[in-house]
Order: structure tokens, then C-alpha cells, then sequence
């Protein structure tokens, strides 16, 4: 699954584009380096997202198959570090 969509459907960006712009613009690294919006993402890869002035590091525990509800999204990743 893309990086893009997976954070969307884990509820961690609103939209699969605000995603993407986030690769653009390289706030979003998976494994130490930075990430296209096309990255695909499988489990145990470490993704580290700059949202604003917070930072947030997780690791994919499991790569959802459809939607994904807000109840159930955490349950996709593990939180590392939240700055």
C-alpha cells in the first residue's frame, strides 16, 4: 500500500493529498529517508511524519486491506515517539 493512502486510512493525515504534500515537501521519512508519496509501506517499517510543530515516529504493525475505521486505525501502528 502506498504510504499516502496508508495514512489516510489510519487516520493520521485528513486526506490522502495532504499526504502527498507532505512527501513533497520531505516531511515524511520512512526508514531514516525521505519519502515519495508512492512509497509502498509494509510492516515493521519505521515512518516519522512532521505535522506542524509536532513530530510523530511510528512502526506499521499491519497494512489494512479497505477502509479503516477510527476506532480500529491504531491498531495498524505503534506509536515510537511523539515530539
Amino acid at each position: 500500500m502506498r504510504i499516502d493512502v496508508f495514512l489516510n486510512k489510519v487516520c493520521i493525515v485528513k486526506s490522502r493529498s495532504a499526504a502527498a504534500k507532505l512527501c513533497q515537501e520531505q516531511k515524511i521519512t520512512v526508514n531514516g529517508r525521505p519519502a515519495k508519496s508512492s512509497k509502498e509501506v509494509k510492516p515493521e517499517d519505521e515512518i516519522t511524519v512532521v505535522l506542524g510543530s509536532r513530530e510523530l515516529a511510528i512502526s506499521v504493525v499491519a497494512v489494512p486491506d479497505g477502509n479503516v475505521s477510527k476506532a480500529q486505525a491504531p491498531s495498524y501502528y505503534r506509536v515510537i515517539d511523539q515530539k
